[in-house]
């Protein structure tokens, strides 16, 4: 049985394996993400408010793919998970910052911007040590 390892070199074309194991992966992988999304959603939200609520997720997520890019152009990869919590809370220290104050006084732009960058660090965590 191949490892995660295996199926991330397979993925990406480092390993030996044949085209058509890549393959039936992602197949598996597509279904399964298929199956999530037709799953009900709790509460009551209209087609409208779920279109809504996915453009606006779908920006969100285009911004932190972006910041993404942006930190790993920029920075070396983390080398050890210790890295990536170090960088996760600092970020998450960030956030705080801006949680502790009046609400009256809160910075939605930098509330946002932490947001994204608390994502992006996630997933490059994930990305970089082979959790992805």
């Amino acid at each position: 049985m191949p490892s995660d390892g295996d199926y991330a070199a397979m993925a990406y074309g480092r390993g030996n394996r044949e085209p058509h194991v890549v393959s039936l992966v992602e197949k598996c992988v597509q279904e399964e993400a298929a199956a999530s999304f037709a799953a009900p959603i709790a509460g009551p939200l209209s087609p409208e408010s779920l279109n809504d609520k996915g453009y606006k997720a779908g920006q969100f997520l285009t911004e932190v793919g972006n910041e993404f890019i942006r930190a790993a152009s920029k920075h070396a990869p983390m080398n050890s998970l210790h890295e990536g919590y170090a960088v996760l809370l600092e970020e998450v220290d960030e956030l705080w910052e801006q949680v502790k104050l009046n609400q009256k006084k809160r910075d939605p732009a930098n509330i946002r911007v932490e947001l994204i960058q608390i994502a992006a660090m996630a997933v490059r965590t994930a990305v970089d040590l082979g959790y992805a």
